[in-house]
């Protein structure tokens, strides 16, 4: 299976910009997958975009300002999750069990899991994602 997926990042930030892209690429939205920031996920749903959100709390609900509930997300129809990028590994000491605490809540909550593996410029690319897929099968 071929999966495309556009990680806008932090690049459109105005609602102009957004309005633009989806005129530009409507006619490819089929054959994608959008992941722009999280304000503007409901606008992408709406427009008929296959939809990614760019990350997702490992809590379902609760205090935790700024963070995206993978329940939020499937009620708002966006099928799909991409977790564990490389500026969230680098930030947190125990990052696999917080990565496998994301996959397992996006999971059941019905979401479909972009599992981000890379590797430092030192590691052996095969052996990153050799040990990535056996840790979340």
């Amino acid at each position: 299976m071929k999966l495309i997926i556009a990680n806008l990042k932090m690049y459109l930030n105005t609602l102009n910009d957004v309005q633009r892209y989806k005129k530009d690429m409507y006619h490819y939205k089929d054959s994608f997958i959008v992941a722009p920031q999280s304000i503007y996920l409901e606008d992408f749903v709406n427009s008929g975009f296959v939809v990614s959100a760019q990350n997702v709390s490992d809590e379902d609900s609760g205090p935790y300002t700024g963070e995206i509930s993978p329940m939020s997300l499937a009620d708002m129809n966006v099928e799909y999750v991409m977790i564990g990028h490389c500026e969230i590994r680098k930030k947190y000491v125990d990052e696999k069990k917080y990565i496998f605490d994301k996959v397992s809540k996006a999971i059941d909550n019905n979401l479909k899991v972009i599992l981000c593996i890379g590797e430092d410029k030192d590691e052996d690319v095969y052996e990153v994602i050799d040990n990535e897929l056996k840790e979340f099968k």
